[in-house]
């Protein structure tokens, strides 16, 4: 960041320094009665030769100034860019997202190890995010890690008491254990537990659709 600014504020002294000296050139003109479209008349000239050559060096340094203003233009455009770029780059928000992408390039080559390590380093700076934990259980479900699983799905539910979509992913993973009588007592205390949240209810109902529990897809929706 140091060395983008160094080099920014270097470009912008260079650019005041020669818009400053085409401004002074101009005020001399001035004095002598120009203006920027041709100079006046009820000054006598020192010289033609003197007063053309003057005129046009005139005309050329007020397009100097006019140019080199474009320019900075572009310049704190692409100065302001740039400084936004390198705050993205730099936010929470970008790293997350950044981190997420690599973790569910290793699940999709099978690298569960390094998924596993960007997956759990995420879940603890943020077990909030909904995104983070659904994917770092379906993870542990991957890898049998059933201990583990529990153990994320449990605080979850400490966090987020009675929230069915949680709910079913314990009785997601007790049926994976093979513990069906447990996984269906769970499943159905899923439904009572909505409270008629439209949404909630529907993301629930496909839940079960998904899993192939079409009964228990009927019973949300009569809930």
């Amino acid at each position: 960041m140091s060395i983008f600014r160094k080099g920014t504020d270097s470009i912008s002294m260079n650019m005041d320094r020669r818009i400053a000296d085409a401004k002074r050139k101009v005020l001399s003109m001035h004095e002598l009665g120009y203006t920027q479209s041709a100079p006046r008349t009820d000054i006598k000239p020192l010289r033609a030769t003197q007063n053309t050559r003057a005129f046009t060096e005139y005309i050329a340094d007020w397009k100097t100034i006019e140019e080199l203003k474009i320019v900075m233009n572009r310049h704190t455009i692409i100065t302001i860019l740039g400084c936004c770029l390198l705050l993205l780059s730099a936010s929470p928000s970008y790293a997350q997202d950044e981190a997420l992408t690599k973790a569910r390039v290793h699940m999709l080559s099978e690298e569960y190890k390094e998924a596993e390590s960007i997956y759990k380093k995420l879940y603890r700076k943020n077990p909030l995010n909904k995104e983070v934990y659904s994917e770092y259980f379906q993870l542990l479900l991957k890898t049998k890690d059933y201990k583990r699983a529990e153990k994320l799905v449990t605080e979850q539910l400490t966090i987020r008491p009675n929230y069915s979509l949680t709910t079913i992913d314990l009785g997601i993973l007790y049926k994976e254990q093979g513990k069906k009588k447990k996984a269906r007592e769970l499943f159905e205390q899923a439904i009572t537990e909505l409270s008629g949240d439209d949404l909630l209810t529907q993301e629930v109902a496909n839940t079960f659709l998904a899993m192939k529990e079409n009964e228990l897809a009927l019973k949300t929706y009569e809930r």
